[in-house]
């Protein structure tokens, strides 16, 4: 679990979402970052993530447990008549947060180089 203030003021506070929907936002980001050729999903990755609908369903389902001002983070929030303004000026920062909590994990021991030792021990055919 993770809390930040964000540059707003704003208190979120992330729980790391369930194995199968952490599992399928992995997927789907992986495969936006082949196909857009990107080492990250951070920085100018977050771009293309935020571009992505199914992404984009698949953080809001990875941020059932997540708590936004004491509010859940839903896309409900987004269109409330009074925390919806300032949730959307921190919409990118929402999203980033979340897809940080859930994915930095896969990330801590992966390598993108061509080769691994178990790959270059198999025998060739």
């Amino acid at each position: 679990m993770s809390e930040s203030i964000l540059k707003s003021g704003a208190k979120l506070i992330i729980s790391p979402a369930s194995w199968g929907e952490v599992n399928e936002l992995r997927k789907a980001v992986f495969r936006r970052m082949a196909a857009q050729g990107l080492d990250s999903f951070k920085g100018a990755g977050l771009l293309h993530m935020l571009a992505d609908n199914d992404i984009e369903a698949l953080v809001f389902a990875c941020a059932k447990a997540a708590i936004y001002e004491g509010r859940k983070v839903e896309p409900q929030l987004f269109n409330d008549p009074k925390d919806g303004p300032r949730a959307r000026g921190d919409y990118f920062e929402i999203f980033s947060k979340i897809l940080e909590e859930n994915l930095d994990p896969f990330f801590v021991n992966a390598s993108f180089e061509s080769s691994t030792p178990a790959l270059e021990a198999a025998p060739q055919a």
